[in-house]
This record gives C-alpha cells, structure tokens and sequence, in this order.
C-alpha cells in the first residue's frame, strides 16, 4: 500500500493519549510532530494513538473509534489494532473466512513476519501469550476485531501504524465485496 493512499483512508495521527492502567481510559495527550516519530513502548505506560481524530472530551465511546494500544506485555513490546471495534457475529464471521484465504495469511506473514488466527471469545483473552502475531476475534453479545502484534521491532513510526490500519481496512473492504456478492 503506498503513503498517499494511506493518507487518503485516514488522517494523519497528530495526538498521543496517555491511558489509565485499569479502565484503558485517555488520561492526558501529547502531540505527535511527525508521522516519521518513533512509537514509544514504556513499561510503566499504555498509550493509544486514533486513526479517526476527534476530542475525547466530547466523545463517550472511545473505544468505537478505530484505535491502536502501545503497550509492553510481559517484556515484549505489542501494538494492538481495533480495527473493527464494533461488530456484527455475521461481520465477524465473514472477516474469519476472509482471513484465512492464502492470499491474506501470505500479506500478513510478510508484514509482521508470521500470523495467527485465533477465534476466541472473553474466556481466550490469554490466547495472545502464547503466539507471535495473532489476530483475535471475540464473538457473544458484543462483537470486535483487534490484531495484535507481538514483538514489533524498535523504531516502528506513526506512518507504520497508519500503513497497518489501511492494511486492515483493505481486507474489510474486500469482506464487504465479498458479502456483496453472496447477498
């Protein structure tokens, strides 16, 4: 995926927001000057990053919004992706039979260097340890997809992010061709 059609799925992320270690919510922001920053990963600091900018002050439901955690877990740093904060079971499905085409599994092995489809639900959170780059789907009343990469190496910027989520947001694209095209 080229830089420009990057820029045109998303806006560039300007803001950081610091969050609270319990609730994951936004405590304190600070700006990002370039999208060619280096991602911060510190032990004692979970930090989340928008794709879609807007105020959290006048939003109740940040967790909606499209989002990345930058987070250390036991040692290792991860980035983890809702891309699809909010889903439908059928979405979900769809997406799960999306993502295990060959032609996924390869981009994405070559982007995070290996993938793992884990279909869970709140009782496989823990899946996450024991894998390198695992995508997780929980499914019972509330739906969502979040991609959780495990390991990423030192000095992944901003622009790496956003080339990630547009990544993501292509392979929705293609699920929704896809259900079109059955329905």
């Amino acid at each position: 995926m080229t830089t420009d059609k990057t820029t045109t799925i998303t806006r560039t992320i300007d803001a950081i927001y610091e969050l609270d270690d319990y609730y994951l919510e936004p405590i304190s922001v600070g700006p990002v000057s370039s999208v060619h920053q280096q991602v911060p990963f510190d032990p004692d600091i979970i930090y989340r990053v928008y794709f879609d900018q807007f105020d959290t002050r006048y939003k109740a439901e940040e967790d909606d919004c499209p989002h990345a955690d930058i987070f250390m877990h036991h040692g290792q740093r991860c980035i983890e992706y809702e891309f699809l904060p909010t889903a439908t079971p059928a979405q979900v499905k769809s997406l799960w039979v999306l993502v295990r085409a060959r032609e996924f599994q390869r981009q994405a092995s070559k982007r995070w260097c290996g993938f793992k489809l884990i279909w869970g639900g709140p009782e496989n959170n823990e899946a996450y340890d024991v894998g390198a780059n695992m995508l997780l789907y929980f499914d019972d009343q509330i739906a969502f997809v979040s991609l959780r990469w495990v390991g990423p190496p030192a000095g992944v910027t901003f622009m790496e992010l956003v080339a990630d989520y547009g990544f993501l947001l292509d392979g929705m694209s293609k699920m929704a061709r896809l259900n079109h095209s059955l329905g």
